[in-house]
């Protein structure tokens, strides 16, 4: 049985999970986002010895019994052996999670079945911003997946599946009108949250990210002011 090598394994749960979920990481993405603090497994760097054994991580769930495992990357979708994994986890008992950039709404739909919390980005609602971190025709392939969740949502019901919207305010590509542009793509109670972005010493181009800082705290809250006008779901988070 294939499955994908893990690169990264948090023991706590990741932000907005409301139950107990240590995440994994996978190596590779599509995208080449600037303000990406997992360069190293964006960019494919991640050698042989600092694959983290599976053995590790299912005796952390053997010893732990948690409710759920996140599944995040890079993009943990360009991976092969992913559905084996997710049968494995499931196989222990837990509920999967998946963290994705929304693009590959055409393997999502291959494996949702198996999935019970999904969070994705929308980064912009600007198609040429999206493009200069992403494929062509990146920001429809988002709103295909967008409506994917809905609807499985929708029909399973949210104690079976639930999700949440992620917008990472970094200032050249999200402003005001760039709210209210993502608000109109939302549909109201749904779970948006604005994330603060956080430079570090490790982002994915620290070129292109440097001298740019984080919007301050009251820019913050008349974002999610205008946020909260599209849906009550709205939050902040690493504020």
């Amino acid at each position: 049985m294939h499955y994908p090598k893990i690169y990264g394994f948090n023991k706590t749960s990741e932000a907005g999970v409301k139950v107990f979920a240590p995440s994994i990481f996978l190596q590779g993405c599509n995208f080449k986002c600037p303000f990406c603090f997992n360069s190293s497994l964006a960019k494919s760097k991640m050698k042989d010895h600092h694959e983290i054994p599976l053995k590790i991580i299912d005796d952390f769930i053997l010893e732990h019994h948690p409710d759920m495992i996140m599944i995040s990357g890079g993009e943990a979708m360009v991976n092969n052996g992913l559905q084996n994994l997710m049968h494995h986890f499931r196989s222990m008992g837990l509920k999967i999670g998946l963290s994705t950039n929304g693009v590959l709404w055409d393997r999502f739909i291959k494996i949702m079945h198996l999935v019970n919390y999904v969070a994705m980005d929308i980064k912009s609602a600007d198609p040429e911003t999206y493009e200069i971190f992403a494929p062509k025709g990146a920001l429809n392939k988002v709103r295909i997946t967008h409506g994917i969740l809905r609807d499985n949502k929708r029909t399973k019901g949210e104690s079976l599946f639930d999700y949440e919207v992620r917008t990472t305010l970094y200032p050249p590509y999200v402003n005001f009108n760039t709210i209210h542009q993502i608000g109109q793509m939302m549909e109201d109670n749904e779970r948006w949250v604005l994330q603060q972005y956080r430079p570090t010493v490790r982002l994915y181009d620290m070129e292109a990210t440097k001298g740019i800082e984080p919007y301050d705290f009251e820019t913050l809250q008349r974002m999610l002011t205008i946020a909260r006008t599209y849906t009550k779901g709205a939050q902040l988070r690493y504020v």
